[in-house]
């Protein structure tokens, strides 16, 4: 993946596209090109590509495991009223905050680019898969901030 903001996913979202994740940014994982199985961190790389910036570049910026929960415009898309999850980050860093965790850190998100592009982080169970309109909404819906 090329990174930085000429690589072929900073352009699709600069151009005014959107791109719908259903769990943690891929990009965050350094991958073992053998093994094909995750080895490290790789927090430089999204950043370069989203100018997403998650803090410390290890296990640190994961802080754990805690309940969060959809934001009124998070259940505005269909959110479930709480879900767990990892990898959080500050509000200051995203456009628009669809659910946080029990301490403030927003673990959904909107992030804005060029030409109404957005790049939207949802957090959806692979084991139990429901509410699922939550994801057509994300990628049809213009999310703007009503904080």
């Amino acid at each position: 993946v090329q990174s930085g903001k000429a690589s072929l996913l900073r352009k699709f979202l600069e151009a005014g596209n959107k791109i719908v994740l259903t769990g943690i940014i891929p990009s965050v994982y350094k991958i073992d090109e053998k093994t094909k199985q995750p080895v490290d961190f790789n927090k430089l790389l999204t950043d370069s590509l989203f100018s997403i910036d998650y803090g410390a570049g290890d296990t640190r910026s994961f802080m754990g495991q805690y309940p969060s929960f959809a934001t009124e415009q998070g259940k505005e898309i269909g959110l479930p009223d709480y879900w767990v999850s990892s990898l959080f980050i500050d509000a200051a860093k995203v456009d628009v905050v669809l659910g946080k965790n029990e301490n403030g850190w927003v673990s959904s998100f909107a992030k804005n680019y060029g030409n109404g592009g957005q790049l939207v982080q949802l957090w959806m169970d692979p084991d139990k898969p429901e509410r699922l309109d939550a994801i057509i909404k994300a990628a049809e819906w213009c999310l703007i901030d009503k904080r």
